[in-house]
C-alpha cells in the first residue's frame, strides 16, 4: 500500500472527528485511522486526569458520547480506550486504559528530528513521586533536592546551561551518595542532550518500519569514592529510580513547520546508579578518583522481524585517574561505584521502546597472595529496545555496544 505522506499542512476547521469506517483517513493529517477511533482536533483540549485512569474532558469537543470501546485520542495527551463513560457537569468522566498504537491507526509515516532540552522537562520523578508541581518546568534555574532512602543520604544538582543556536541541551550536574561518615560517593560533569531522529512507518495496521537514532551525546565527569571504618561485610547504594520527562507536546517539528502529534510521545531523561562495597573490618579503606571525557552515538532499525543495532564512542578520554586501598594483613578490600547519567529513553503510547546511554565507572581494591592493588577506569555505551507499544511483543533486547577502560595496578602479575 502507498505511504501516507505525515507532512501535510494542518487546518484548524473543526473541533472533532469520528472514524465511522475503517480506511477513513483524515486528511488534514495524513493518517489513516481504524474504527471506532474517536479524535478530538481541539489544539488546546483540556484533559483533567482526576484518579489513575479516571479523566474529565469536556463535552464540547465530542459530537456525541464517547461510547465503551471506542478508542479517544486528544493529540499529544491521551491515546485511550473507553472503559466507562458517565455525565459530571458539562463534561464526560471516563474510565480510559492506555491504547496500543497498531490499535489506533491503520496507515502512517512520521519522520522527524527531536531536540530535547533540559529546561522543557515538566516532571521529575524519584521512585514514582513526582517533585515537580503541576504545571511547573524546571526551567533554567539549578534545580536541586536531598532524600534518604534506606540509610543513604543522597543530594542530587542540575543546572542547565544555554549553548549554541539558544538551545539549553547542557547542563551541570552532581549527585553524591553519602552513609555516614564512612562512605561517600560524587559524581559531576556536564551532559549534553542528544539529537534524537525517530521514523515510524505503518501499513495495514501493522509497525512496517521504526527507526531511532540518538546522535551527539557528549559530556565529561569526575568520579570520587572513600569508605573507611564502615562495618564489615559487602554493602550496595541503590539510588531510587530518577527520571525526567521531557514531552513531545501535541505539535511535531517538521520541515513544514509544527503539526500535530496524534500519539502521545516523551522523552525520558534518567539516572542509574551502581556500588559495591566489600570491608572485611572497621580499619579497613579505599579511595578513586576518576575524570572521563567521552561522545557517543546509538540506536536501532526496525524491519519486518529484523532489527539493526549500532552504539559508538566518538571520544572516551580517560584524564586521569587514582586510587588506593589499605586492610590488615590477608584482609581484602573491594570499593565499586558508577553512574549512567542521561539515560535516554523515547516512550511511545506510555511505554519505553528504545533508551541509549553512557556509564562511566571505577574501581579500587586489594587483594593478597601477593598483596596487589588495583584500579580501573571504564566507559561503556548501552541501549535498548521493545516494541510492545506496537503490539510486537516479542521484540526485545539490551545490548552492550562499546567498553573501553583504564586500569592502573600496584605489585600485581
Amino acid at each position: 500500500m502507498k505511504k501516507i505522506a505525515f507532512l501535510l499542512l494542518f487546518v484548524w476547521s473543526c473541533k472533532t472527528s469520528e472514524v465511522e469506517k475503517p480506511g477513513y483517513i483524515d486528511e488534514n493529517l495524513g493518517i489513516e485511522y481504524k474504527s471506532g477511533v474517536v479524535m478530538v482536533e481541539e489544539p488546546f483540549a483540556e484533559v483533567e486526569e482526576v484518579s489513575e485512569n479516571r479523566f474529565l474532558i469536556r463535552k464540547s469537543y465530542f459530537p456525541n458520547a464517547p461510547k465503551v470501546g471506542e478508542i479517544v485520542v486528544v493529540p499529544g495527551k491521551i491515546m485511550h480506550k473507553v472503559k466507562s463513560v458517565s455525565s459530571n457537569g458539562d463534561r464526560f468522566e471516563m474510565v480510559l486504559e492506555p491504547a496500543k498504537v497498531n490499535e489506533v491507526i491503520q496507515n502512517a509515516h512520521f519522520d522527524y528530528t527531536f531536540t530535547p532540552e533540559w529546561s522543557n522537562a515538566i516532571s521529575l520523578r524519584v521512585d514514582g513521586q513526582e517533585l515537580l508541581a503541576k504545571g511547573q518546568r524546571i526551567g533554567k534555574d539549578t534545580l536541586k533536592f536531598k532524600f534518604s532512602a534506606s540509610g543513604i543520604d543522597y543530594e542530587m544538582g542540575i543546572s542547565p546551561e544555554k549553548g549554541g543556536q539558544g538551545k539549553i541541551k547542557t547542563c551541570r550536574f552532581i549527585f553524591k551518595a553519602s552513609k555516614g561518615g564512612s562512605t561517600s560517593m560524587v559524581a559531576e560533569g556536564h551532559a549534553t542532550l542528544p539529537d534524537q531522529r525517530v521514523l515510524i512507518y505503518m501499513e495495514d495496521g501493522k509497525l512496517k518500519n521504526f527507526k531511532l537514532e540518538n546522535e551527539g551525546m557528549t559530556g565529561n565527569v569526575e568520579l570520587k569514592m572513600a569508605t573507611a571504618g564502615d562495618k564489615p561485610g559487602e554493602h550496595n547504594f541503590s539510588l531510587p529510580k530518577l527520571a525526567l520527562s521531557i514531552p513531545l507536546l501535541p505539535m511535531l517539528p517538521t520541515p513544514l513547520g509544527p503539526l500535530p502529534n496524534p500519539i502521545p510521545m516523551s522523552v525520558d531523561v534518567g539516572v542509574q546508579f551502581t556500588s559495591q562495597v566489600t570491608l572485611p573490618d572497621p580499619m579497613s579503606s579505599a579511595t578513586g578518583t576518576s575524570k572521563i571525557a567521552y561522545s557517543a552515538d546509538g540506536g536501532f532499525t526496525y524491519e519486518g522481524s529484523d532489527v539493526q543495532t549500532h552504539g559508538e564512542l566518538g571520544q572516551a578520554d580517560f584524564q586521569s585517574g587514582t586510587f588506593d586501598s589499605a586492610a590488615g594483613f590477608g584482609m581484602p578490600v573491594d570499593l565499586q561505584f558508577g553512574v549512567a547519567f542521561p539515560r535516554i529513553s523515547l516512550n511511545i503510547a506510555y511505554q519505553e521502546v528504545g533508551y541509549f546511554y553512557v556509564g562511566y565507572l571505577m574501581g579500587s581494591s586489594l587483594e593478597w597472595g601477593p598483596l596487589c592493588k588495583r584500579g580501573y577506569s571504564k566507559v561503556v555505551v548501552e541501549g535498548g529496545y521493545k516494541l510492545e507499544a506496537f503490539g510486537i511483543g516479542l521484540v526485545n533486547e539490551r545490548i552492550t555496544f562499546v567498553e573501553k577502560d583504564k586500569r592502573a595496578n600496584s605489585g600485581c602479575d
